[in-house]
């Protein structure tokens, strides 16, 4: 396993804030709570504001430890699902045991971020009324929006003619500031032609309402025993019309969650290069990356292409910030100039602030070699 000591993590930390001083950084994939299960309940802590928890148990702040690069284990395929569910959720609890405001905004402070978009996801089982109430929750939580953006998402169970009226009433009734779509988590199987039609529908109307669309792609998902392997790949991908929409779409984890390297080099990355050059407003974000992946993203494509995301809490925010920035060092990149592209310029001009309708002229996006 290698390892980055504290000293080390504390050298980039101290390029981040030699960078903070002239630009507001962003985190555009955030989850507010435990997404790919949901089935945790958070109490409020009576002494502390802005701090829920699983198990009430006292809460300590993050600090910098001994940086271990993520690494992507044997995935396989285990047919057992529901035994592999109850284990990751078990995993899971320890991750996403405390949650709020307080969490967030402590992570942030370690990780040098100003602001999040916070992406809460429709469950398959969920209906519009219960994500709603979700949504409402996340809401009331994380009630500074100087520091938390929100997104809806949209169940699967919304019909395709009616995505438009209800991503309308989202935005009318939470002001969110973009839809989060999770294939596997919603049960939105991106190789059937029907729910195909329906992603198009759901991109055409996102950029109908102005919003950005955060799409999560990837395979060898284990959490479903690979039941669920190739329901958001990026080779599902490949027809989808993106271009529908004049607002920005987001590959999430660059198309390649989870994806083994020998795939991201013969298959994906020709296949994302083809996206991007034929769609102006797709982008990708580099949020739960492990180290090799992060790097062939960083050296082939452009930068004016890639949003940071850390995917916190699944991974410490401050983490995937080191991550990035020690990869762009390894590459032999521009380290601050390339960082405040991902950080800073992108996610400002193309998520958090309102801008409608946005034309993406040629010398704004750069072809991808």
């Amino acid at each position: 396993m290698r390892t980055l000591p504290p000293e080390i993590c504390a050298s980039y930390l101290a390029i981040l804030a030699e960078i903070k001083q002239h630009h507001r950084l962003y985190d555009v994939h955030v989850h507010p709570y435990e997404v790919l299960f949901d089935r945790f309940t958070y109490l409020e802590s009576e002494s502390t504001p802005g701090i829920l928890s699983v198990d009430g148990k006292g809460y300590s702040t993050p600090s910098i430890y001994h940086f271990r690069f993520p690494e992507l284990g044997d995935l396989g395929n285990d047919h057992k699902s529901l035994r592999l569910q109850d284990i990751s959720a078990m995993l899971l609890k320890k991750v996403y045991s405390y949650v709020g405001a307080k969490v967030f905004s402590d992570q942030m402070d370690v990780g040098g971020i100003d602001k999040v978009l916070l992406l809460p996801v429709a469950s398959e089982l969920s209906n519009a009324a219960q994500f709603e109430n979700r949504l409402r929750w996340v809401t009331h939580h994380y009630p500074d929006r100087d520091r938390f953006a929100i997104a809806g998402s949209v169940p699967g169970s919304i019909p395709t003619e009616g995505l438009q009226n209800y991503i309308l009433n989202l935005q009318a009734t939470f002001n969110i500031r973009a839809i989060k779509c999770h294939p596997v988590v919603t049960g939105i199987d991106l190789s059937r032609p029907a729910r195909k039609q329906w992603l198009e529908e759901l991109v055409r109307s996102c950029g109908q309402c102005g919003l950005p669309l955060i799409l999560h792609s990837g395979r060898n998902n284990p959490y479903w025993g690979g039941r669920r392997t190739n329901c958001a790949a990026l080779e599902n991908l490949r027809n989808i019309n993106f271009s529908a929409s004049k607002a920005p779409v987001v590959i999430a984890h660059a198309g390649f969650h989870r994806c083994k390297m020998s795939d991201i080099l013969c298959e994906g990355m020709p296949l994302l290069k083809n996206l991007l050059n034929t769609h102006d407003n797709l982008f990708v974000d580099i949020s739960g990356l492990t180290f090799e992946p992060l790097k062939v993203v960083i050296e082939q494509l452009p930068t004016s292409r890639i949003l940071f995301g850390s995917d916190a809490l699944y991974e410490p925010q401050w983490e995937a910030v080191i991550l990035t920035l020690h990869a762009l060092k390894a590459k032999g990149r521009r380290i601050e100039q390339d960082f405040i592209q991902y950080a800073s310029v992108n996610p400002r001009s193309l998520i958090f602030e309102e801008k409608k309708h946005v034309k993406y002229s040629a010398d704004q996006v750069p072809s991808v070699p």
